[in-house]
């Protein structure tokens, strides 16, 4: 008896320990939130390369908005201004989705693009959806998309959600 209760205690400590290393774990994120007021300073050199409408050069403008989208997390990020304040305001605004507004953010390069949409009510973000696209990679890895399901009609129609 004193075995099998040895034994129970070893089991609960193991699930205890593994419940809350995956708990805590799972708390953790990698990348840093939009709405932060320090990713204005962190990236302000890809923040400045992305405000100038001047810059012709589609790789430096590339490369500064996939470092911002691989490692600032606008999921839940909530109002307008922060968009503006990160991406600046060149971006394709279409009201005709009978839902509000969307801004859509598109960086090519080469065979590579990155495009970012929010969809607004007012000046409220209530979505958005990152997606990156590589022609050049194998057929599996083309397509990587960042989107935080919110359930809306507009989440219904993606399946392939990360």
């Amino acid at each position: 008896m004193k075995g099998f209760s040895l034994m129970f205690y070893k089991i609960c400590l193991i699930v205890f320990l593994s419940s809350a290393s995956l708990l805590l774990g799972g708390c953790a994120t990698e990348r840093m939130p939009a709405s932060d007021s320090a990713v204005i300073k962190k990236y302000s050199k890809q923040i400045n390369i992305l405000m100038m409408p001047e810059l012709n050069n589609a790789e430096e403008r590339y490369e500064a908005a996939e470092k911002i989208f691989t490692e600032v997390d606008f999921s839940f990020l909530r109002d307008q201004i922060t968009i503006y304040r990160i991406l600046g305001t060149g971006c394709k605004r279409n009201s005709s989705l009978g839902e509000g507004d969307m801004l859509q953010y598109i960086y090519t390069y080469k065979n590579k693009s990155i495009s970012a949409k929010f969809w607004l009510d007012g000046n409220v973000v209530l979505r958005s959806d990152v997606v990156f696209r590589d022609a050049s990679a194998p057929k599996e890895e083309r397509v990587k998309r960042q989107t935080l399901p919110r359930g809306t009609k507009v989440d219904v129609q993606y399946k392939n959600k990360q």
